[in-house]
């Protein structure tokens, strides 16, 4: 098997990245022969895929730097197109992600354009000017979906079920070329960790995170990860009492009017590459988006054994997580903030013993076997 990836930017820390090469690292060895990135920006092979990196090459796209985004997008989809024969592995599966490109095979469908076309200016405030480049940003993915989604014979992967039976129903996608997978959490990255007592981690993030040299031992820690106006922080911000420590990961986005209070119990990190020890020490994971194909920062929150605060509908991992020990549902547009107490480790490994079955049944191998139906289809 020959696989050709198409997309922006190839990175284990973004998250849809992360996704489609723990899927790609979980096909059988002997099964993959080759895997082509054709990206702006990436990471080395050996971090991509550190088991075979013999087996990545890596194809970089001029004018990575371009500005604004839309012009950036028109670049890769003209250059990918012209230059295909010269791009792709001869007799390989192109997987592209979303409408980067219109060259593919298969499409990785980790966001609908179309969807959030009617969501965006309800849910992020933002200036006259930067409203004006959203609409044109967002009408012209949209008619990139339009365009590239009815391609004869084109198959898709989508992280849910709310996202399948959205867009087979806008596209007429048929049975035949679509597959539903889950993306997972790997427990040994993510799962709780039982050896450190509570203070002893916030005692070592502090010294990676100078940020959080204030933050009040005694006090619940709440957590949230994501892009600030797209995972719905503006919703519960003010909610959040003083009586909690309040840890933000994440940026907001450029333009938008949204800010981030300043307040004592707010600790802002606009980065981390050790998430995992964040959800290791917070007592609750809130995520209060309206919409979101999957969240894998939910799932991966879930297998650390903490209290999850989530999004009822329109999200894909609340599909597959809600009625477990210790996951509330939350409404996105008005969410109330239950009640946030300090999580003993007994609690969080209970949790954690509690939802594993889950975890065992949504694995990046289960995720692969979907994957690899599809890869290995063949249109008549």
């Amino acid at each position: 098997m020959k696989l050709n990836f198409l997309v922006h930017d190839c990175f284990p820390e973004i998250g849809h990245t992360r996704a489609m090469l723990e899927v790609i690292r979980k096909i059988d060895s002997t099964k993959l022969e080759k895997l082509r990135v054709i990206c702006f920006t990436s990471a080395s092979a050996e971090e991509l895929y550190p088991e075979h990196p013999e087996k990545v090459e890596i194809k970089r796209i001029p004018m990575a730097g371009l500005k604004p985004f839309i012009l950036k997008s028109i670049f890769f989809q003209l250059y990918t197109w012209f230059f295909k024969k010269r791009l792709l592995l001869p007799k390989a599966k192109t997987i592209t992600m979303g409408v980067c490109s219109f060259v593919g095979d298969i499409v990785n469908i980790q966001f609908s354009h179309k969807l959030w076309e009617k969501l965006y200016f309800k849910t992020i405030p933002t200036s006259p000017l930067k409203k004006i480049y959203k609409k044109i940003l967002l009408r012209y993915l949209s008619l990139c979906e339009e365009h590239y989604y009815r391609k004869q014979g084109l198959q898709f992967v989508f992280l849910s079920e709310f996202m399948a039976q959205e867009m087979v129903a806008d596209f007429q996608i048929e049975p035949k070329n679509y597959r539903i997978a889950y993306s997972s959490a790997d427990i040994t990255t993510f799962g709780p960790d039982l050896r450190s007592s509570r203070l002893e981690l916030i005692a070592a993030l502090k010294k990676s995170y100078p940020q959080l040299s204030s933050i009040d031992e005694e006090k619940p820690i709440l957590l949230f990860v994501g892009a600030f106006e797209r995972k719905g922080l503006p919703s519960i911000v003010e909610k959040v009492g003083s009586h909690l420590n309040f840890i933000v990961v994440g940026k907001g986005e450029k333009g938008s009017l949204f800010t981030l209070p300043e307040a004592d119990h707010i600790f802002h990190i606009d980065f981390t590459k050790e998430i995992a020890k964040f959800f290791n020490i917070c007592d609750a994971f809130i995520f209060p988006t309206s919409f979101e194909p999957f969240g894998l920062v939910v799932l991966e929150a879930y297998a650390s054994g903490t209290k999850i605060l989530v999004s009822e509908h329109m999200v894909g991992a609340t599909e597959i997580i809600k009625g477990s020990a210790g996951v509330n549902l939350i409404e996105a547009d008005e969410p109330e903030l239950p009640e946030v107490v300090k999580l003993s480790t007994q609690e969080r490994e209970l949790n954690f013993k509690a939802r594993k079955e889950v975890l065992n049944r949504y694995t990046w191998k289960a995720c692969t076997q979907e994957w690899e139906s599809i890869l290995t289809f063949e249109p008549l």
